[in-house]
């Protein structure tokens, strides 16, 4: 992969420049009968809608995996969420009789908690395991706890919201223990595992707020107005960052389906970006190309080449995983910049191959990345 970025870097007229770091943070909203994705800016407060899930999917959002992506759960399926058009692609069904309250990733144990209401103050907990699609059952929140949100830090503890308290839970009893009362309503707690920031939206005024653990005392930050009740929030770590945007159409494949391509990461010197193409045909081939800018070139079945010029090397292959078929197939593909380059704005598609797509071919949206 080192050789091919080599190429694409020699291919670019490089220029000096790195993103820096920042946090991010995604958010879903309520505005009446369906959830619907925002990217939030943690400084300002405002909300760019990234559009609405799809009946029956997402509730609940986290931001982990390895690679990291941004990750839903809901009674019925736990899975990805784009982040360019917030289509969701189930990775497990999990048949729940009760709703998903929360959903929280743990680095340290390589898996999501997911916390479910079963009625009255009976709070089960379970774990899902991406890298072996295992679920299973840690158990049920003792003492009659109504358990709130919860967030895993980055050593590893896992922090919830008890009315307004601020509590911690034993990894292993799922005990509860008191460690602050909070000043004000707060709820949708979020840790950024970099900074060690905690944030949570205050209740019906919706302004973000960033909260002390040891003393409760919080502070205002901004207010939010996604046009509905924020119902998850989730924070994406400081990592170095570029600016991930999608341009073009995507071209659909069997049934209909639009694939996606998202990416993420520190597009400079030493850092690395990582790609996700989701909502494609299961078990065939995708190859992902690289261009110098976005671009709307007919491919003559209907589709758009998103991007060009487009370089003759690298031509990456992506198997495409998942079962299903239409729709369920993805994968993803991470790169490191040598240290030293300098880069450029780059583009990138990924084209399927479908045989239920015209001409045998669907295409995703382009993907730039920039600078800054």
């Amino acid at each position: 992969m080192l050789r091919h970025l080599s190429l694409v870097c020699a291919a670019l007229v490089l220029c000096s420049g790195v993103a820096l770091a920042q946090a991010q943070a995604y958010i879903l909203a309520f505005p009446g009968g369906t959830y619907r994705l925002h990217q939030l800016d943690l400084t300002t407060g405002q909300t760019a809608s990234r559009g609405d899930l799809a009946p029956g999917t997402g509730g609940s959002l986290a931001w982990g995996g390895t690679p990291p992506s941004l990750w839903a759960a809901d009674r019925n399926a736990i899975g990805t969420l784009s982040t360019s058009n917030a289509s969701f692609t189930p990775r497990r069904a999990l048949g729940l009789t009760e709703d998903v309250v929360d959903l929280a990733w743990s680095a340290t144990l390589g898996e999501f908690w997911i916390t479910t209401n079963a009625g009255g103050f009976t709070w089960v907990v379970r774990a899902y395991h991406p890298a072996t699609n295992a679920l299973r059952t840690i158990g049920s929140i003792p003492g009659g706890v109504h358990l709130g949100d919860i967030a895993i830090d980055a050593a590893g503890a896992i922090w919830g919201l008890w009315g307004r308290a601020l509590v911690l839970v034993d990894p292993q009893t799922l005990a509860v223990r008191f460690v602050s009362m909070l000043d004000r309503d707060v709820a949708r707690l979020t840790i950024d595992p970099v900074r060690g920031t905690f944030l949570g939206i205050e209740g019906p005024a919706q302004y973000l707020v960033e909260i002390d653990p040891a003393t409760g005392r919080t502070r205002p930050i901004a207010l939010i107005r996604p046009g509905g009740e924020v119902v998850s929030l989730t924070i994406v770590p400081g990592i170095c960052t570029g600016r991930f945007l999608p341009t073009g159409p995507s071209c659909p494949g069997t049934g209909g389906i639009a694939p996606v391509l998202d990416g993420f990461g520190c597009y400079g010197s030493g850092g690395t970006v990582h790609l996700s193409l989701s909502q494609a045909m299961s078990g065939t081939t995708g190859f992902l190309l690289f261009g110098l800018d976005a671009a709307s070139v007919p491919l003559g079945n209907g589709c758009t080449l998103n991007i060009g010029p487009v370089f003759a090397d690298p031509l990456l292959a992506l198997p495409l995983f998942g079962t299903g078929g239409a729709g369920r197939g993805f994968t993803t593909v991470s790169f490191t910049v040598p240290t030293g380059t300098l880069v450029a704005p780059l583009a990138l598609q990924a084209l399927i191959f479908d045989l239920g797509a015209p001409g045998a071919i669907a295409a995703t949206n382009g993907l730039r990345i920039v600078l800054g």
